[in-house]
């Protein structure tokens, strides 16, 4: 019997699947099928019934019950249900901003706010010189731990930054002036347009520019090693 501390760890997924594959896989950055079902179902379905109901209240609940039901699924599988709170928490807001104010637009709410926070921080973060993204691939990745130390580490995650920083503030760009237009079902297509879809092209961009760093980096750590053994080597009597 396998022991918990020698089973096999579950395959990554997310910006973790992108930078430490040595191939692209838009499943895996999203999460596989789970991933999908967490990040997309609840949006659609709220959009479905309120086109077809008009009803704040029903299409509220039904997103919450989607919500409720992927964390039991979670908790069920024992799986880690950390990926699933943040989203959890978003529609739960978005849903009682909506219900309280009866206006299907607030549904959207906690998502504008939070892709104007992440544009700025993101954006923030190349002004001072510390790109975010850099840090993240560090973290999932050990060939990107040394970035810093180059020209073409901070090139490469200031322009990974930029990609993320670009797709938030097109989000906002885009979406912001449904919602005050009171463009609800409009607002709730291009949320869908731009979540999925728009991510995955923009971490394949990222992975891109990762491979080929992680790749230069361990070239030249393969070269240091063969300059250093024949250095040892010349020095032999």
């Amino acid at each position: 019997m396998m022991s918990p501390s020698s089973a096999p760890e579950p395959p990554a997924t997310g910006l973790k699947a992108s930078f430490t594959s040595g191939d692209y896989s838009a499943m895996q950055a999203i999460g596989g099928v789970r991933g999908i079902i967490e990040s997309v179902l609840p949006t659609l379905l709220f959009v479905i019934l309120f086109l077809l109901t008009r009803n704040v209240v029903i299409a509220s609940v039904a997103s919450l019950g989607i919500v409720a039901l992927t964390l039991l699924w979670r908790i069920a599988t024992k799986s880690n249900i950390t990926p699933a709170i943040s989203g959890a928490i978003g529609t739960a807001l978005g849903a009682l901003i909506a219900i309280k104010s009866g206006n299907g637009s607030g549904f959207y709410v906690p998502g504008l706010i939070t892709n104007a926070v992440y544009a700025v921080v993101l954006l923030l973060s190349v002004l001072v010189k510390r790109p975010a993204v850099g840090y993240v691939a560090a973290v999932v990745d050990p060939r990107a731990a040394s970035w810093r130390e180059s020209r073409k580490g901070m090139r490469t995650y200031t322009n990974a930054t930029l990609w993320y920083a670009g797709l938030f503030v097109v989000k906002v760009a885009v979406q912001a002036p449904l919602y005050f237009a009171g463009a609800t079902d409009a607002l709730g297509v291009a949320k869908l347009l731009m979540g999925i879809p728009a991510f995955v092209l923009v971490t394949y961009v990222v992975f891109l520019q990762h491979r080929a760093f992680a790749r230069g980096r361990v070239s030249d750590a393969s070269r240091a090693g063969e300059a250093a053994l024949s250095l040892d080597e010349s020095k032999r009597p």
